[in-house]
């Protein structure tokens, strides 16, 4: 028996379920024309679209038997970051762990590792931006 990982979700649909044909379909189209169903809806603004390059939500093992059928084994992992981010279960579970509350402040896209400025006119340029840092306010 032969065991690799695989697409588990695929632009939020389940792999293991999805046709030939439909798979051929989604493999052509671009990631930002596909709806995102793990973003958060927000009033106002625009249609959630994928971010995530290829499509694929998370991963799963995939079994091939002696035969050549092939069958999904276990539980998915989840790669894409909307999906791991989905009902804000991810952030309450490392609040809970690291930061003692299941409701941490989140701050998005920080920049960090600044460079070195040569007058007060001049902004500093990050290197990189934080995509999450949790933060608790109590005790505060």
């Amino acid at each position: 028996m032969i065991t690799r990982f695989g697409t588990a979700e695929l632009y939020g649909h389940d792999f293991a379920n999805l046709s030939p044909e439909r798979i051929r379909e989604m493999s052509t189209v671009q990631h930002r024309e596909m709806p995102c169903p793990f973003k958060p809806v927000e009033p106002g603004k625009p249609v959630r679209r994928c971010s995530k390059k290829g499509g694929p939500c998370s991963l799963r093992q995939y079994s091939k038997d002696e035969t050549g059928a092939v069958s999904a084994v276990g539980l998915s992992v989840s790669t894409g970051r909307h999906r791991l981010l989905e009902t804000n279960l991810m952030v309450e579970w490392v609040g809970e762990v690291l930061l003692h509350t299941s409701h941490p402040v989140v701050l998005s896209e920080l920049p960090f590792l600044m460079g070195e400025v040569e007058s007060e006119q001049q902004d500093a340029d990050a290197v990189g931006m934080i995509d999450k840092v949790l933060v608790s306010l109590q005790g505060q």
